[in-house]
């Protein structure tokens, strides 16, 4: 009859203890959900005003092929006035003297390009030009 009593107390403080990791256990399933809601607002919070994939932003293409660069010309070099709009898609030009687009003066003028790029990995990125009058 001892063994049995020896038997069942030590049963009582096995299932005490399972009872005891089972409580903490859910403890940490409860945080872990406080966690997930917390990390969800913060979310929420750093992509208010965000539009998702740039949309309603100017300029902005829906589809996957992207139109270019386009070039805003000006017959000045401080961009005033209404520029002419047109496609660049490789913006490597040899004007040597002549006029970038005509009704633009060839002497001084302005290019604005503007375009939406898509990196493709998250990094630092370096654009350069070589221009006889700057950039």
């Amino acid at each position: 009859m001892e063994n049995i009593k020896d038997g069942l107390g030590r049963t009582e403080k096995e299932y005490a203890f399972l009872l005891k990791i089972k409580a903490q256990w859910e403890e940490i399933l409860r945080k872990t959900v406080v966690v997930k809601a917390e990390i969800e607002e913060l979310k929420k919070i750093m992509t208010d005003d965000v539009p998702e994939n740039c949309e309603g932003m100017l300029g902005y293409e829906t589809s996957p092929v992207g139109d270019g660069v386009w070039g805003s010309y000006f017959d000045n070099e401080d961009f005033n006035g209404n520029g002419v709009k047109e496609p660049d898609f490789n913006i490597q030009f040899e004007w040597n003297g002549g006029r970038p687009l005509n009704g633009i003066n060839h002497e001084n003028f302005g290019v604005r390009w503007e375009a939406w790029l898509k990196a493709p990995a998250s990094g630092e990125y370096s654009f350069t030009s070589i221009t006889d009058d700057g950039a």
